[in-house]
This record gives structure tokens, sequence and C-alpha cells, in this order.
């Protein structure tokens, strides 16, 4: 399913018009295997995105950003430093491989250039992406494959070899030809969805296994108890027969008055170390133990079988499956995705831009994509509610009347609303981070101050205004 090499041949045929001669804004690394960069170019911001994974190598412009990890790889902060604000000369595709090289310019004073070679190998199972110098001496590569391609080694130098085609002409590109990206972009969107989905159903089905073999052990457990389950008859049964107990004995036979028929026999095993009283305290302790661990058990079987239901129901639910299809989609470059929402907009009383995020997807974005660093955060405090992002442009002092703006805002689009007052906490976006394997929305934070907010009609009227 990796691009062909006239595949890649006709994306850059398309793109390398549009992005010769830009300038490197920022680089993203979404997993080990990709990368983004951030291409200004023409008064525009195009998003360039390589993929070296096995079975999905390409490369082709996206539209959105990938989710990124909260701490970038480290190959991702090796370009950061080497190739931000770098200029792109070329791009140039290897022949005999399904390669690509962006040959990259980097100002360090009047008249004084760096060159790089950024490569990306799209070969499947043994694609890379490598960051060579200007001589091709390779500087670092995002996968590590000791024993497999001891070429790519640090300090060695990355052979060319009359490999590279004859530039492309873009003079005279068909309609078809502008729109290869887009189609491209939407196939790998459609195959890596179908990936997710298929993930999703396959983590949530075992889930459910477990779960089942969970109930299946509780189930057991409940039999096991049910040998205790006439403890107490036996206790009642020893009290009434109370005289005829001796301290030694090993076992007593008695008339059940419980049966249904009263002349029927029970024969109750002692305890010959024990007192009569501490024999019949023996049963009644047992009793209560075995009604305490048959409520638990019981309750832990009807809460797994919730559990079980809501998952199944889950999987029927597209929301569900969209939701957390979200956390590593990307919005692709096509007309489909022209209609997608954005967070919330409002203007705060001293002019700043406040964003509400709409559901726990877009929350996500909102936080971990759109907002800065030194963005201020804020949400109601330990009730669900949207994320709420001020931009502070560049200032390090918020003012308090955009600061109550954010956080009526914060209640209102919270469960706080009927309540109509709550606890706001609000931090810089930097200390705001995301828990491994959190389900979207979900965020821890630091460094955050508390905030009690009443809700008032006129601040909220002039919020919508």
């Amino acid at each position: 399913m990796s691009l062909k090499s006239e595949e890649i041949s006709e994306i850059l045929s398309e793109i390398k018009a549009s992005l010769q001669y830009g300038r490197i804004q920022d680089i993203y690394q979404p997993s080990e295997y990709s990368l983004t960069l951030e291409i200004r170019a023409g008064n525009k911001n195009h998003l360039l995105y390589f993929s070296a994974e096995p079975h999905l190598s390409r490369i082709h412009l996206i539209s959105e950003k990938y989710p990124n990890p909260s701490t970038p790889y480290p190959f991702c902060m090796f370009l950061r430093k080497h190739l931000k604000s770098a200029r792109i000369e070329e791009i140039l595709q290897l022949h005999d491989r399904r390669a690509v090289i962006i040959r990259l310019a980097k100002n360090i004073g009047i008249g004084e250039y760096i060159k790089y070679n950024l490569i990306a190998e799209l070969d499947g199972r043994k694609g890379n992406i490598i960051l060579a110098n200007g001589d091709m001496k390779i500087l670092t590569t995002a996968l590590k494959r000791e024993g497999e391609n001891m070429d790519l080694v640090t300090d060695s130098y990355y052979e060319l070899i009359n490999h590279i085609l004859p530039a492309h002409s873009t003079d005279q590109l068909s309609h078809n030809n502008i729109s290869f990206n887009m189609k491209v972009a939407e196939r790998y969107g459609t195959i890596e969805r179908d990936i997710k989905i298929e993930k999703i159903k396959k983590e949530t089905a075992q889930k459910i296994k477990k779960l089942e073999k969970k109930v299946v052990g509780l189930k057991s457990d409940l039999v096991k108890l049910e040998r205790y389950k006439e403890d107490n008859i036996k206790g009642e049964l020893l009290k009434v027969n109370f005289r005829s107990l001796k301290r030694g004995m090993q076992i007593i036979t008695v008339k059940n008055y419980y049966h249904q028929h009263g002349d029927s026999l029970l024969k109750i095993e002692l305890d010959p170390s024990l007192s009569p009283s501490e024999n019949i305290e023996r049963y009644f302790r047992r009793y209560k133990k075995y009604e305490r661990g048959k409520n638990e058990i019981l309750k832990q079987i009807n809460l797994t079988k919730e559990k079980i239901d809501n998952l199944m129901k889950k999987m029927e639910n597209k929301n569900f499956l969209e939701e957390h299809i979200s956390a590593l989609s990307v919005s692709f470059v096509s007309k489909k995705n022209e209609g997608r929402s954005s967070p919330r907009t409002f203007r705060s009383s001293d002019g700043l831009t406040i964003f509400v995020g709409k559901n726990n997807r877009q929350n996500d974005e909102l936080t971990f994509r759109i907002a800065k660093g030194n963005d201020m955060w804020l949400h109601v405090r330990d009730f669900p509610g949207s994320h709420v992002v001020i931009q502070m442009g560049g200032r390090k002092d918020i003012p308090r009347e955009s600061l109550l703006d954010a956080a009526a805002l914060a209640v209102y689009f919270s469960k706080l609303k009927s309540a109509g007052k709550g606890n706001v906490i609000y931090t810089l976006r930097k200390y705001v981070r995301k828990p491994k394997g959190a389900e979207a929305g979900k965020v821890l934070c630091s460094q955050d101050k508390n905030l009690f907010i009443k809700l008032d009609k006129k601040r909220i009227e002039r919020l919508f205004s």
C-alpha cells in the first residue's frame, strides 16, 4: 500500500513548484515513522507530510497537522535545531529507490549559509527519514535500525551516484495532475481510518473477552461460597441442642427443624478444640462472611455485565468510533473537510480572543494543537466541561476582566451552567498534559490557580453579542 515510484514522481511534479524556496516554519513528528514540515511559501502555510511506516510509506500535503506527542522525539528536536528558518532550494527524487531529497540552506549570517539534505526513504519495511549535511554526511536518522542497514550510520555518507531523476516539468500539469495529491491524501486517509476502526474493534473485543472471563470467575467464586449458605441454620440448630454439645466433639447429629420434613436429620461438623459457644459463633461468623461475599460478588457481576453492555453499545455508536478515530487521524486535503467545525470564538472586554471547545475531540485539538504554550487555559474544577483558551499574544499578564470573561464561559459551557456558579482552574497551556492512553478531553494540569465565578447575565450577553 506504499506509494510507487511513479506516484511519488507525480506527487512531486504537483507540489514542488509551490514549495520551492519556501521557509521551514516548524517541524512536527507525530510518530517515530512520520514527519510534518510546516512550510511558508507563496504567502501561505503548507504542511508536507512524510511517512516511512511499513506498508504506508508516502509523501503528500495535508491540510491539518496530526496530533503530536507532548514531548517531541529527539529526532524532531534535532531537526528543529538545524532546519527551522531554512529555505528549500530543491526537491528531488532518487531513481532506483522510492526516496525524496529536500535540499535546504540556512542563513547563519550575512552571506553565510549551512546546507542540509533531508532524505525521505519511502521503501516500506526499510524506510527511514535522514538528515545529512551539504556533503551528504549523515547527521541523524529517525529510525535506528542497527544490523538492517549499516549504510545509514551517523557520520557515514549517503550514497547518490547518478540516482537523481531529471527535474520534473511543472509547466504542463493537467487538472488531473493537480488533484493527484488530493487523491493520495484521501486514499491514505481511508486506509488509516479503516486500520484505526479495526484497532478499536479489536481492543474493545479484547476488553469484552477479558470482562466475560471475569464474570465466569466471579460465578465460580459464587458457587464455592454456596457451601456456607446453610451455616446460619447450622448455628441455630446448635443453639437448640446446646446442652448436647461438649468440647472435643467432632460431629453431632440433630433434627433439622428447618427442613420441609421435620424429622430429617442433619450432621454438623464441630471443631473439637472449641467450646460449644465458640462452635456456634463459628457458624454464624462464617454465614455473615458468606452473605458479605455473596453480595459483593453479585455486585461485581452486575457491574461487569454493565461494562460489557456499555462496550457493545459503544461499538454500535458511530460517535464513539468517530471520537476515538480522531485521536490518531488527520484532516486530509479534501473538499469534504471544508465544513469542519471550529471551536467557538469570543472576544473579551480587553479585545483578547477566547476559544471554547465544542466536544471532547475538539477540546483536545484546541488544547494541544491550537493553543500556544503561554496561552491561558481554563476549565471548571471537578466537573465535565469545555476547554477554554485565552490567546495571550505574547502578553505576560492577563487582564482581570478577560480572565473573568473566560471563567464565565468555562462555567457556562459545563455541567455547572444550571447552578450558575462554580470553581474554575486556570494555568498556562504549557502546564497542561494528556496522560498516556487517556480518552479525548481528559487532561492533567499543574501550577493551576482557582477562581470562583458566578454567572453574570450582562457579561454573558456581552460575550455572545
